[in-house]
């Protein structure tokens, strides 16, 4: 869905004003589903709640199923919202699976996590490339939207055989809390134990520097990885490159995202988080500079 909207929403008759929308609208889909994971979870626990996530996004491949054949600009860019939503869902399950294994192999686990990410990078653009056309020129792009519909039904059905560890029960019957200057403390009856809760109110939360600057960094930074996504692929048709190529690209935008998850978190721990933004700095300066020197060749150069 990343590497086609674009040029899905061409196909049906839109422009290269609003092809970026579809991309757009994908990321809000992916963001306002956040606001009801955990109820989802809570209600339906872990299991059921990937389950409705992924049937969310089989209504938007539907959808931009649709949009393809009635050649409906809105309906493909509608279809970017549950199949964004489908995807906030999923990003859950990199922590899910965190809870399905033992302490020992956590490692492990994180691992073929991060490397299932690395394997679907070049997976949903080849699979994309692989079906682009097959139900003829006037529904180019309708393999696309099949395929979200094939990946997220297999999702569905996947997740169900999962086991996911008994929720633990969260009851405060045998809880006494005191409530003193913004420090919760609570005492367990019967035991020997007394927990400390320290919490912020949420709305004391916007009032933090560190939390801002924290949610404006991490904004800024969607920002820089979903802008190139958006457009990329029409921008690089126009510059002549090839499909093959535009691809390709993508498969290593991709790869960029997911691979640094095998060894940020140790060169942060060493190097600290300053030193390690810095150094991200310069790879986004390099990459951009590639981008504006790409652009001065008539035709494009694969560099």
């Amino acid at each position: 869905m990343i590497g086609g909207a674009a040029l899905a929403t061409l196909s049906v008759g839109g422009d290269s004003s609003n092809a970026p929308v579809a991309q757009g609208v994908f990321f809000v889909g992916a963001a306002a589903v956040s606001i009801f994971t955990a109820p989802l979870f809570d209600r339906l626990g872990r299991r059921f709640g990937f389950a409705v996530g992924s049937c969310i996004g089989i209504v938007g491949g539907c959808i931009g199923m649709g949009g393809i054949f009635a050649s409906s600009t809105a309906l493909v860019i509608l279809s970017a919202f549950p199949t964004g939503m489908a995807t906030g869902v999923g990003l859950h399950l990199r922590f899910a699976a965190m809870e399905v294994v033992r302490e020992e192999v956590k490692p492990f686990a994180m691992t073929l996590v991060l490397s299932g990410g690395c394997i679907a990078a070049f997976l949903g653009p080849e699979s994309q490339l692989a079906t682009t056309g097959i139900f003829g020129e006037n529904l180019e792009y309708f393999g696309l939207f099949m395929m979200i519909v094939i990946f997220n039904a297999v999702g569905a059905i996947l997740v169900l055989f999962v086991k996911f560890p008994a929720e633990e029960d969260d009851s405060t019957e045998d809880l006494e809390t005191v409530e003193e200057d913004g420090v919760m403390r609570v005492d367990v009856k019967d035991r020997e134990e007394k927990i400390e809760i320290v919490y912020t109110p949420f709305r004391s939360m916007f009032a933090r520097t560190d939390i801002l600057t924290s949610a404006a960094l991490a904004s800024f930074a969607w920002i820089i990885m979903s802008m190139p996504m958006s457009i990329f692929r029409v921008a690089m048709a126009a510059l002549g490159y090839s499909t093959r190529l535009s691809l390709t690209t993508l498969e290593l935008h991709f790869l960029g995202m997911y691979s640094p998850g095998f060894f940020a978190g140790s060169m942060i721990k060493k190097f600290g988080t300053e030193i390690i933004s810095f150094w991200g700095s310069v790879l986004f300066a390099f990459g951009l500079l590639a981008n504006l020197l790409s652009r001065g060749e008539e035709n494009g150069t694969p560099a």
